[in-house]
């Protein structure tokens, strides 16, 4: 839905280009990738969009961040995450999910989200902040991974439990259900500034 939408989007800024991207990728690892790269090691194309996905979010959210401190952090950040999943690859059991890479992996958006809010009401469009493309994307992660957080930390010890994996199938469906949908809003607003107008005192 995401995809199909982003074709209708006017103002194609490179923000949006990354978030469409993401979910090319994503498309792409549903249908291919995670079938061929599992049954090389266990979990291992599960893994691998953990690691690309942050990634990717990171370059999103280094586009979207004004904070220069903040925007030199994020590619040191990135770099740690890549380095531990390969830790935790390597030290891990491979019949494991890979709760601990997507419990920090969900952390860390959650911050940037939340850092990337505080910025913008400190902004005199802050009122319009619904109206931005820019708004929707983070309230769609945001809930996503806010969601589905606990979720992913008990797949590690339950995951292949037939009725962990219903319920994990129907919480994890739901949420990607509403993150598209917030993704496709996104796609399709159109930034609205407002006109700041000096009314005198009586």
């Amino acid at each position: 839905m995401p995809i199909i939408s982003f074709f209708f989007v006017k103002d194609k800024k490179a923000g949006l280009w990354v978030i469409f991207f993401y979910f090319v990728y994503g498309f792409l690892s549903d249908a291919v990738i995670n079938s061929i790269v599992n049954g090389i090691h266990p979990f291992l194309g599960w893994r691998m969009f953990t690691v690309i996905e942050f990634i990717i979010l990171s370059v999103y959210f280094h586009k979207i961040i004004s904070n220069k401190i903040i925007k030199k952090i994020i590619p040191v950040i990135a770099t740690v995450f890549v380095l531990f999943c390969l830790y935790d690859l390597f030290t891990s059991k491979s019949s494991y999910f890979d709760s601990v890479p997507v419990a920090v992996e969900a952390i860390l958006i959650l911050g940037y989200c939340v850092i990337f809010l505080f910025q913008q009401l400190k902004s005199p469009d802050s009122l319009f902040l619904y109206s931005t493309p820019t708004f929707w994307v983070i309230v769609a992660f945001l809930i996503y991974f806010a969601g589905t957080f606990f979720v992913f930390i008990y797949a590690q010890n339950y995951y292949g439990n037939e009725h962990f994996d219903r319920n994990y199938t129907l919480i994890n469906s739901t949420f990607l259900l509403l993150r598209n949908i917030f993704i496709s809003i996104a796609f399709f607003v159109r930034p609205r500034k407002q006109d700041y107008k000096f009314i005198p005192s009586k």
